[in-house]
């Protein structure tokens, strides 16, 4: 199987406001924050009200090792790539 690792992601800040912000990130910096017990998720657009998007939150994503190896993933799978879902590629 092929190596496949996401170089970033688009997120957003969750705010009692709701899903806000958003910011590009290294893959890096997203298995470090997961390592000092951040939370992190996917999300989809659920719809959008006048000038307001509203969003559903999906899958907690979670840090697996393999061999040595980080990879950043929405299921529990222990392979050698990083797999978020069925997001779209940015």
């Amino acid at each position: 199987m092929r190596e496949t690792k996401i170089e970033c992601v688009k997120a957003f800040l969750r705010t009692v406001d709701g899903l806000m912000n958003p910011l590009m990130y290294e893959r890096d910096s997203i298995i470090q924050s997961i390592a000092n017990d951040d939370k992190w998720y996917t999300c989809v657009l659920k719809e959008k009200r006048g000038a307001r998007n509203i969003w559903t939150l999906k899958a907690e994503i979670h840090v697996v090792e393999v061999y040595g190896e980080k990879f950043i993933r929405t299921d529990g799978n222990k392979m050698k790539a990083d797999n978020l879902g069925e997001l779209p590629s940015l």
